[in-house]
């Protein structure tokens, strides 16, 4: 089971993957984040919530995350109880990052969000219904629930702030 190096894709299947996952991603900050990670992406030109401008401060987790689903908002968290699909159903799913740092190392958190700013913003319906994990050594797990089928899909990628991406395999 190893990992193995994810191979560039023609640049075609790129301007397709763009073309139909064009529109921006907006975020919902979480409050275990803080209100910092909302005005840096902001800054970056995102369009970027902090839950207490929502009224959300206090409010419990099913409280942001139907927030989100309402304003078509990515839910950015340290919180990995947003990972328990009995609380937060896979079909009602704005899509979930939850981002290093928890334990106040900043320097995962500040690469973890240049990661985000590069693969997740830019493309929102690619997201939507996703559960996105990423590790504090820059390990990005996504987990998926196929509407059509029902099947669960976990991938999990290395994606370094310098070098080759890598994906690890089953075989």
């Amino acid at each position: 089971m190893p990992w193995r190096r994810v191979p560039d894709a023609p640049r075609e299947e790129v301007e397709a993957y763009a073309n139909q996952f064009r529109k921006k991603a907006r975020f919902l900050i979480d409050e275990s984040l803080g209100a910092k990670v909302a005005e840096l992406l902001r800054d970056q030109g995102w369009n970027a919530k902090y839950v207490a401008e929502l009224g959300l401060d206090g409010h419990t987790d099913e409280d942001v995350f139907a927030r989100a689903w309402a304003d078509d908002r990515i839910v950015l968290t340290h919180d990995t109880d947003f990972l328990d699909d009995r609380r937060f159903p896979p079909h009602r799913n704005p899509g979930v990052v939850v981002l290093p740092g928890a334990q106040g190392d900043e320097v995962p958190l500040i690469t973890a969000l240049a990661g985000l700013v590069s693969f997740v913003a830019p493309f929102r319906e690619g997201y939507r219904r996703q559960k996105v994990v990423v590790s504090a050594d820059s390990e990005w797990t996504f987990i998926r629930r196929y509407r059509e089928t029902g099947r669960m899909e976990k991938k999990r990628f290395r994606i370094p702030p310098r070098g080759v991406m890598e994906e690890w395999t089953d075989e």
